[in-house]
């Protein structure tokens, strides 16, 4: 994780979802990899960039069964690099987490980003995205890469990311990212979602701010 990007995440879900689970495992650590290699620019990586991301991510994505861009949605094109650091907290919400028929698994996620600001100058803070206010909608299809027992570690902890590969041992069959923030449509699957998000930190105004948002504990978080 770049010693730029002050954020954490926090997880929730619907109920009869766990999200220390190893299948949730791979959904966080998917969603939360998207974001930072979008958000940090190195969503394509060439010689001299380094890899932001968690651990196996690049090989599970990579190695997809159905050829995909990795793009985490519009955030207004913000950058995040040393000379504009970012600090806050990003929610997420599980919607779906099946079990398939065939043994595979499907996820369907909304995510926030309107508690995470960008540092543009001394004492000036801006909110990351104009949109942010809106969630948009994640899924992915993914599966065991083999029917033998996998060992699972510890999926929950205070770190704000993982140090093991928590890909290991999965394929990833197919995702859908969107490309364009919720319009709050009825059928929009994030329409009927409440944002988590503490409603003093989401986008103050004015739109620029002398201090920056909280990076609160991670939930559930990663072993140290």
């Amino acid at each position: 994780m770049p010693e730029y990007l002050h954020v954490s995440f926090r997880w929730s879900a619907d109920p009869g979802i766990e999200v220390r689970s190893a299948p949730a495992a791979v959904v966080r650590g998917f969603v939360e990899s998207s974001f930072v290699a979008w958000a940090t620019n190195t969503t394509f990586l060439h010689e001299g960039v380094a890899d932001t991301t968690y651990p196996g991510f690049r090989v599970f994505f990579d190695n997809a069964e159905t050829s995909r861009t990795l793009y985490f949605g519009k955030f207004g094109h913000e950058v995040i690099a040393a000379d504009r650091p970012a600090f806050g907290t990003m929610y997420a919400h599980f919607v779906d987490l099946d079990q398939q028929p065939d043994g595979g698994w499907r996820a369907g996620v909304c995510t926030w980003a309107d508690a995470v600001v960008t540092q543009r100058g001394p004492r000036e803070f801006q909110p990351f995205g104009a949109n942010a206010l809106n969630p948009h909608w994640t899924t992915l299809d993914f599966r065991r890469a083999t029917d033998r027992p996998v060992a699972v570690p510890t999926l929950s902890g205070p770190a704000r990311y993982p140090t093991d590969d928590v890909f290991e041992g999965w394929v990833l069959r197919d995702t859908t990212i969107t490309e364009k923030w919720s319009t709050r449509a009825s059928s929009d699957p994030c329409a009927t979602v409440e944002n988590p998000v503490p409603p003093e930190l989401r986008n103050p105004q004015p739109f620029r701010q002398p201090a920056a948002l909280p990076e609160l504990p991670p939930e559930p978080g990663w072993p140290e």
